[in-house]
Parts: C-alpha cells; structure tokens; sequence
C-alpha cells in the first residue's frame, strides 16, 4: 500500500495511523486514527503548529472528522466513544 501524502507535521503519538488527507473547500488535512490505550480518537491536522488540529469521535459530526471515522470504521478500526 503506497504511503498517504502528508502535508503537516504530526506531532502525536507513535500509535497514530494516517488515514490520507482530504481537501474540504480551500484547506487540506491530514487524516489519523489514534487507538490512545483503548480510547480511540480521529485527528484533522490542518497545519505544521501544534494547535492546528481537531480531534474528538464525538465531534465527527461534520467534516472532515466525520470522513477520517468513516475512514477508520472501513478499516475494522473502534470508533465508539470510551463513554457508551
């Protein structure tokens, strides 16, 4: 499998997997699934500075964390909050 362009520098964890990246409009980012010790999250990097992301399975409602869950969930990846 050829490796997903990045755009931005991830500064995350070594579990991160890279789920490719997604133009929305003007902006691209990079998409992640993060298992995070069986609290599994979805990244949206939009930028090389450490704040410039978005995270949160319950905030994949709207793009693009919406796409990188249904990304991850088309992998076999857990998307269900740690909460339910």
């Amino acid at each position: 499998m050829e490796t997903p362009k990045r755009y931005y520098e991830h500064d995350g964890c070594r579990g991160c997997i890279s789920l490719g990246n997604l133009r929305d409009g003007d902006k691209w980012y990079d998409l992640y699934y993060c298992p995070q010790n069986g609290i599994p999250t979805v990244i949206a990097r939009f930028g090389n500075s450490p704040e410039q992301y978005m995270s949160g399975m319950n905030s994949a409602t709207m793009n693009p964390l919406k796409v990188a869950k249904a990304r991850a969930e088309a992998r076999g990846f857990e998307t269900k909050p740690f909460w339910r």
